[in-house]
């Protein structure tokens, strides 16, 4: 149990409410009465909360005039963009509530007590496809003891590998289709959906005037040892398309992306560094096109309508994480055990090697 029941009562209702399997399979109805405050679920940072942006305008759609407040842990570490800084973007969420990653009873009691205090009419249920059947019931029994009586979209997936490239097999498809709301008019991006700043608009004007020309979206940077693509292949591509295309690299990415960033631009003698400034809608809005690895910032990119050539590890789900979107160039070198999404390897991690047979070469020719 996740937390002390108020009463021997209220917990027994409320795991009663989880694990009946008729409430797993309860379809969703279109809400109706005096309800008019829901909580979205999210955890992550910046690719994460990208990913889920449909889901979130389809709970926005089946909740017109509703008070939308946002439920997400709180960062792993300094300097990423969380859930919190992307939705914000969206003018559609009025508070936000933070938990940490990992708390003990007393933290999981006060984050109880605070939805309570909320008096939510339901909760729209945006984590990760890959949830398990374990982890939706002790979540389903946690929002029930919140005193949350509607819980949509708490229900696990089939864990399948080897899923193809259509966009039914991506990530923000399948958060979204879990919900059970209509996906009718879901448009093919976010760029409506995301909003700009004035401050973020000045900045990029301003990158703009001393930089003039076609730009380009970089990131050399990722957070996962496993998807690093060598800098040496990036300067390859990258001095072909100033040389050659006479394009304006624009380098995004965290605070400790902000050095290496740099100096690329040293060697190239052009380029913008919006490197530890969060999250550059503004900037990203102005490029032509994305190029670097699997990150949050290819997916801004494409949530941004912006075709992106990306680099992918091969120890993630063929299929699960690509950019939303058609046009999209994708590089994956499959092995045989391909898919397995673990962070310890038996073997070496010998998928990293696949990263590395990915040649500048293959990249520029799809420019």
């Amino acid at each position: 149990m996740l937390v002390r029941a108020e009463s021997d009562n209220l917990c027994s209702k409320a795991l009663a409410r989880s694990w009946a399997p008729a409430n797993l399979r309860a379809p969703i109805v279109q809400l109706r009465g005096a309800m008019k405050k829901a909580l979205v679920y999210r955890i992550g940072s910046l690719g994460d909360a990208l990913v889920s942006l449909p889901a979130l305008s389809l709970v926005a759609k089946h909740c017109p005039g509703w008070q939308l407040d946002l439920l997400t842990n709180h960062p792993v570490r300094q300097g990423i963009a969380s859930a919190e800084l992307v939705y914000g973007r969206t003018g559609l969420i009025t508070e936000t509530l933070h938990y940490p990653r990992s708390m003990g009873l007393a933290g999981q009691w006060a984050l109880l007590k605070q939805l309570r205090a909320g008096k939510y009419d339901a909760l729209y249920y945006l984590a990760p496809s890959r949830r398990s059947a374990l982890q939706c019931l002790r979540d389903r029994a946690f929002f029930a003891l919140a005193g949350i009586p509607k819980v949509y979209g708490a229900r696990p997936l089939p864990m399948l590998r080897g899923i193809d490239n259509t966009e039914q097999g991506k990530e923000w498809f399948l958060v979204a289709k879990r919900l059970g709301l209509p996906m009718d008019g879901l448009v093919n991006s976010s760029e409506s959906l995301l909003k700009d700043t004035e401050e973020g608009a000045a900045y990029m004007q301003s990158c703009k005037k001393e930089q003039p020309g076609h730009w380009v979206a970089i990131c050399m940077g990722t957070q996962n040892p496993m998807r690093k693509w060598a800098v040496s292949n990036f300067e390859k591509v990258l001095k072909d398309i100033v040389e050659r295309k006479g394009w304006v690299p624009v380098f995004f990415g965290g605070p400790s992306d902000v050095d290496e960033a740099s100096e690329m631009i040293r060697k190239l003698g052009a380029g913008v560094n919006t490197c530890g400034n969060k999250l550059q809608v503004e900037a990203m809005r102005e490029c032509i096109g994305y190029i670097g690895h699997d990150t949050g910032v290819m997916h801004l990119a494409a949530e941004l309508g912006v075709r992106c050539v990306s680099i992918f590890a091969s120890y993630q789900i063929k299929g699960r994480w690509l950019p939303r979107g058609e046009g999209h160039v994708n590089f994956l070198h499959m092995i045989q055990c391909a898919g397995c999404e673990k962070q310890t390897c038996p073997l070496g991690h010998v998928c990293c090697a696949g990263v590395d047979l990915i040649t500048p070469e293959k990249v520029l020719e799809s420019l």
